[in-house]
């Protein structure tokens, strides 16, 4: 008899080797096939799978020291991985545990030394994410040392630590011998004036740094001196984020000025000072237009025209910049004119923000001057500047000759509808413009003035006149432009109190719009015969995809009028009727079960009827498109919900269900909870605001032990309390799916706290959790604390509104807002 044949890793037919690594993921193949034998290292390096493998997502994850360990070894052979991720991982041995958290472990020294390992740098990555990771100064050292010897990393993000002027002492010990990374960002942590002063020593030297982000740290006047004397020499930093630190206005200055010498930085972030004149006056300098940055951000600054005057100087001979922002500032006429003469010889600003100042007409004279010979600015935004038909009547003979502008805003002006009368025919002889942005001006008078001729094509796509106020000839004008444009695909007229006269005027115009996809006509006064019109419009319509006439007053008549489009169209994808009191339109009930491609349909707040309501059941029950169905405060009783929660049975299609402040009680839980746990595609549920008590709480709590699709449960502002609580806290250990509940404004006190913590403890699914406005105290807030120890997957716990306030609770919040990535209290 033979000897029996044993197949090895060295023997086995290539083919059932490949077929092997098809059933293995690709962190088991890194961490147990690689390296094993020459032939398996042959495969791999022609495995695409393999092959394919650069990213290693491994946030929010338990990892014991052990399993670190392998992956820390298994990257020292790897040739393929580029990025580590490792936000929000908890890394170390259960048994040791002291503090369960959540983003800022107390353990992160373990993972440190395991990836670092100071014999050598074994960090094959080129990107390494360990933001949020509560590392302190120690666990950085160990990071610094692995860098020197490090020849691959590229970016190393540190965002959210707790990095001190200690940490940031070695990492610039790293610097100064390591020669690959490129950016490196420290936003947000305890970095002071010593912490700064070493990263600056080392940028004297480094030659391979481009961005360097220390925003939102403690730096103070004396680290921006060195970070200052550092650019002099430096010549490789193209980026330096200082926003949100402690520098002043002296310290300010000696950064702006080391920009005559600098040449390489292009991006500078100094935001929150005061001294605008002094620093406008140093950036600007006479003799040499020194700002080398690309984007400059001067935003609530405090800049008069005087400052605007000594800036615009700097600006005639720049070209370097391409972005401007003044928003926010003491702007007037005056200043316009400064940078208006800067436009007429810049070549290279494409985006300038001016909303917020005081520019009125008079400055958007200067500027129209300006556009008609600029060549490169891109986008404009002159929005709350006080500019009236005067300013727009400017800006209109601007359009008429530029051919650059892509993107105009004039919105929360005085512009009234004869100025728009204005900017739209202009739009037959502007073909760059493609976003005019023209929401909440105010209509002073119009004068009778017809300009309905014939408007050829433009290229505008999006146009926003929300409050715009617009009367029948503004209407006619507009209805003009949408009969013959070929390319406005957004049009935004809410807020317009258009009637039933004005969407005649418009009506025949959609009907025969060939672009338009999106169209807002909500909280206007159209009624029923408005409706009829809108109606016709869409039965010739093929392009409309979104239709929103929220808080109109279309009543019945209106809604039967859509229901006989909605029957012919098949291009509507969402159609809004909150608050139209269509109550009892059967017949828009019948349409729907005619339609085959609504996918969102919202009904908030239209008093419907019973028998109105089991239609729109039996209709949704048919619909094979309707993903999302809004049916809040519709004041719908047991019976009407029975019609409705029975289409979940069988419904295949639907993912989101609103149900908010209606009158659901016990009787109507009931019926809401065994399609609830039959139905496999519904994830969102909202039941806020309803009679539901701790009974009828427990029928839902029962049919999430069953269901394995719902992500999303609401059950906010009900009057359920600690019964409640442990119902849902028995489903939560069995729930895999569920990732935000909702419980605020309830009855839920301690032992309902404890109830939940518990849970907590078990579940790994839930991130979200909300509490707010109970009756929880500090013992309630020891009990979540504690459960917080041990769950892997709580990122937001919102306790807003209870009775934690003493010195015990407050030590239980500290611990909490250290474990979560959000906590809200």
């Amino acid at each position: 008899m033979a000897d029996k044949f044993t197949w090895t890793l060295q023997t086995l037919p290539i083919e059932l080797l490949y077929r092997i690594l098809d059933h293995l993921e690709v962190l088991t193949i890194l961490c147990s096939m690689q390296n094993v034998c020459t032939r398996i290292d042959v495969i791999l390096n022609t495995y695409h799978r393999y092959q394919a493998f650069t990213t290693l997502d491994l946030s929010r994850t338990y990892m014991s020291n052990q399993r670190v360990q392998h992956i820390a070894n298994a990257l020292q052979h790897n040739t393929t991985l580029i990025t580590l991720d490792l936000r929000n991982t908890y890394i170390g041995d259960k048994e040791t545990l002291t503090t369960r958290t959540l983003g800022h472990f107390r353990n992160a020294v373990e993972v440190v030394r395991h990836l670092a390992n100071a014999k050598r740098g074994i960090i094959t990555v080129t990107t390494l994410n360990l933001n949020d990771y509560g590392l302190r100064d120690v666990e950085t050292q160990v990071i610094a040392d692995a860098l020197q010897q490090n020849t691959i990393l590229t970016l190393l993000n540190l965002q959210y630590n707790r990095i001190g002027d200690e940490g940031a002492q070695h990492l610039a010990t790293a610097l100064q011998y390591n020669t690959t990374l490129t950016e490196l960002n420290l936003v947000c942590n305890n970095i002071r004036d010593s912490g700064a002063q070493y990263l600056a020593n080392v940028l004297h030297n480094n030659k391979t740094l481009i961005t360097l982000n220390l925003g939102q740290n403690r730096i103070g006047d004396a680290g921006a001196e060195s970070l200052a004397g550092a650019l002099r020499q430096n010549a490789t930093l193209t980026t330096l984020k200082l926003e949100d630190n402690s520098i002043s206005a002296d310290a300010v200055l000696q950064l702006l000025h080391v920009l005559e010498q600098n040449t390489t930085l292009t991006t500078l972030t100094i935001d929150h000072f005061r001294n605008a004149a002094e620093a406008a006056r140093h950036l600007a300098n006479a003799k040499r237009g020194i700002i080398t940055v690309t984007a400059l951000d001067l935003n609530s600054y405090g800049l008069r025209d005087a400052e605007v005057q000594v800036l615009a100087d700097a600006l005639q001979k720049n070209t370097t910049l391409t972005g401007l922002s003044l928003q926010r500032n003491g702007i007037r006429y005056v200043g316009a004119r400064y940078l208006a003469n800067v436009l007429q010889h810049n070549t290279t600003l494409t985006t300038l923000a001016l909303n917020n100042n005081r520019i009125d007409s008079a400055g958007a004279e200067y500027l129209a001057c300006a556009l008609q010979k600029n060549k490169t600015l891109i986008t404009l935004n002159l929005e709350y500047n006080s500019i009236d038909d005067v300013g727009a009547a400017h800006s209109v003979n601007a359009l008429r000759q530029n051919t650059t502008l892509e993107t105009l805003y004039l919105g929360h002006n005085s512009i009234s509808a004869e100025g728009v009368l204005y900017l739209l025919n202009v739009l037959e002889q502007n073909t760059t413009l493609t976003t005019l942005n023209l929401i909440n001006n105010m209509y002073y008078g119009l004068a009778a003035r017809n300009s309905t001729n014939a408007i050829c094509p433009t290229t505008l796509t999006t146009l926003n006149l929300d409050q715009y106020r617009l009367r029948i000839v503004g209407i006619q004008v507009l209805a003009g432009v949408l009969r013959y444009n070929t390319t406005l695909t957004t049009l935004n007229l809410e807020r317009n109190n258009i009637d039933d006269v004005q969407v005649y005027s418009l009506a025949f115009a959609i009907g025969n719009a060939r672009t338009l996809i999106k169209l807002n006509l909500g909280n206007n006064m159209i009624g029923a015969t408005g409706a009829f019109h809108i109606a016709n419009a869409l039965e010739n319509n093929n392009t409309i995809t979104t239709l929103d006439l929220k808080n109109n007053r279309i009543g019945r008549s209106g809604a039967k009028y859509l229901a006989a489009a909605l029957r012919r169209n098949t291009t509507l994808l969402t159609l809004n009727l909150q608050n139209n009191q269509i109550g009892g339109a059967i017949g828009f009930a019948y349409a729907l079960q005619k339609n085959t491609t609504l996918i969102r349909l919202n009904l908030e707040d239209n008093q419907i009827s019973a028998e109105v309501a089991q239609r729109i059941a039996n209709a949704i029950r048919q619909i094979t498109t309707l993903t999302i169905f809004n049916f809040e405060r519709n004041a719908i009783d047991d019976m009407q919900l029975q019609y409705i929660v029975n289409t979940l049975r069988n419904n295949i299609t639907l993912t989101t269900l609103n149900l908010e402040s209606n009158k659901i009680d016990d009787i109507a839980a009931r019926y809401l909870s065994d399609p609830l746990g039959e139905n496999t595609t519904i994830t969102i549920l909202n039941l806020k605001n309803n009679a539901i008590h701790d009974q009828e709480v427990r029928y839902v709590a029962n049919a999430l032990q069953q269901n394995t699709t719902l992500t999303t449960l609401n059950l906010g502002s009900s009057r359920i309390g600690n019964k409640s609580a442990k119902y849902l806290a028995n489903a939560l250990r069995q729930n895999t799916t569920l990732t935000m509940l909702n419980l605020e404004r309830n009855r839920i006190t301690n032992v309902g706290a404890k109830r939940l913590a518990n849970a907590l403890r078990n579940n790994n699914t839930l991130t979200a959790l909300y509490i707010g406005w109970n009756c929880i105290d500090d013992e309630g807030a020891k009990y979540l604390s504690s459960a917080l120890q041990e769950n892997t997957t709580l990122i937001t716990l919102n306790l807003e509104g209870n009775e934690i306030h003493n010195k015990e609770g407050e030590y239980f919040i500290k611990e909490m807002t250290m474990n979560l990535s959000r906590v809200k209290l």
